[in-house]
């Protein structure tokens, strides 16, 4: 072989294997086992909120549940808790973020929102716990899932019932890029906890701020090429500001100002281009996926107050709130 040859080939396996490495690491499944503990929050962000977050957990796992499972559009089996409520005035359906899990994500919220008088869907995303998939895709097919279940419940409870969508993290990306979806059911509205805009954004933040010196399209070109043949996505495929412009239903924002993970500035991307009824909280000192711990006294009202707001189905609006 040719010395210009043996290089192309050596350049093409380096590029390659360099993809691979970085599809497999990003976007391989993640399998939560066994209770929660507080060994298993260190290192996360909710290592400081140990004992709230415990607590939360442990409402959780003590609520009568059902076990449901879904097909998804690609034939993926996809699980999920469903947590009844006695005289339930609808049902919030929760996604949770990358490489967490409903217990974690949702600690803070679910026994309050249970409490308001909601059914509660505590959905896996895929490549998570017990649902199926290879790949982590950062909201590009999970989006799909979100309509799976969606009409799955509608089916269940019936077409009239108000469901609601809310994601934390990777599970705001996936309900906020299901905002331009015309559901086949009576959704009422988003809370979207701290997403960020797009596989491609994250994927350059992260970056930047773990190897500064790197560059950043060098860097994830590999993967670029690679994720659309081996996880059937694009990185730069999707974007929440593009989905909230063709939005169909009101949204709640909220995200931490602190946040260094998921930058602000991406729910407020997302607010901007929203063209529906939008609302966002910012919340001053919470880091990411914090802001219901830090400041529950506010975040948890706003987050009543929209579900309330929007129970009786109404005329659509174009009103804001900053």
């Amino acid at each position: 072989m040719k010395t210009p040859a043996k290089i192309l080939t050596a350049a093409a396996a380096v590029f390659t294997g360099t993809g691979l490495a970085e599809l497999c690491y990003a976007g391989a499944p993640e399998r939560h086992a066994g209770a929660l503990t507080r060994e298993a929050l260190g290192g996360t962000t909710y290592a400081h909120f140990a004992d709230d977050v415990l607590a939360g957990a442990d409402w959780i796992a003590r609520q009568e549940r059902q076990t449901l499972r879904v097909m998804s559009y690609d034939k993926k089996w996809l699980a999920a808790e469903f947590l009844p409520c006695e005289h339930a005035v609808g049902t919030i359906l929760l996604f949770h973020g990358y490489r967490s899990c409903a217990q974690y994500d949702f600690a803070a919220y679910a026994q309050f929102l249970h409490e308001q008088g909601y059914n509660l869907l505590l959905c896996t995303q895929r490549a998570h716990g017990a649902s199926g998939g290879s790949f982590i895709t950062f909201g590009a097919r999970e989006r799909y899932d979100v309509l799976s279940w969606v009409t799955y419940l509608a089916q269940m409870l019936g077409f009239d019932h108000p469901l609601y969508l809310m994601g934390v993290s990777m599970g705001a990306t996936s309900v906020l890029l299901a905002s331009c979806f015309e559901f086949p059911a009576n959704v009422r509205g988003i809370v979207a906890d701290c997403g960020f805009t797009s596989p491609d954004a994250i994927l350059r933040h992260v970056v930047r701020q773990h190897c500064p010196r790197l560059p950043v399209g060098a860097a994830l070109a590999p993967m670029r090429v690679l994720a659309p043949v081996l996880a059937g996505y694009r990185l730069a495929g999707c974007s929440t500001p593009d989905a909230l412009r063709a939005a169909n239903y009101p949204v709640l924002f909220i995200h931490g100002e602190a946040d260094t993970f998921v930058p602000c500035r991406m729910s407020e991307e997302g607010y901007l281009a929203c063209r529906t009824e939008k609302t966002l909280l910012r919340i001053p000192g919470a880091r990411h996926a914090q802001s219901a711990l830090v400041a529950p006294e506010r975040v948890l009202p706003a987050v009543a107050a929209f579900l309330n707001d929007h129970l009786e189905q109404e005329a659509s609006s174009c009103s804001t709130k900053f």
